[in-house]
């Protein structure tokens, strides 16, 4: 992650604020966002570089970090995601 982007502390820049956001609750949504990122803010995909537990442990981090706890988010989902490659 880029801390210009999202703040070092999660307080939001050129990117969302991660800190005390009640959407990572949606780790589909965080997820999905990973590996399809966000071109036009400068998030390139990373579904062809990443695999599947490199994708699950990003997501859990994100959800979980900056005062936020909303549990894990495991490899399997992520493979659901991508239709199960």
């Amino acid at each position: 992650m880029c801390s210009s982007d999202l703040g070092a502390n999660g307080q939001g820049g050129d990117g969302p604020k991660l800190a005390g956001n009640t959407d990572l609750k949606n780790g589909g949504g965080v997820a999905s966002q990973i590996l399809q990122g966000a071109v036009e803010h400068g998030m390139p995909p990373f579904a062809d570089v990443l695999k599947d537990g490199q994708i699950a442990a990003i997501t859990t981090f994100v959800m979980n970090s900056w005062g936020n706890s909303f549990g894990v988010f495991t490899p399997e989902q992520v493979a659901s995601m991508r239709g199960g490659r």
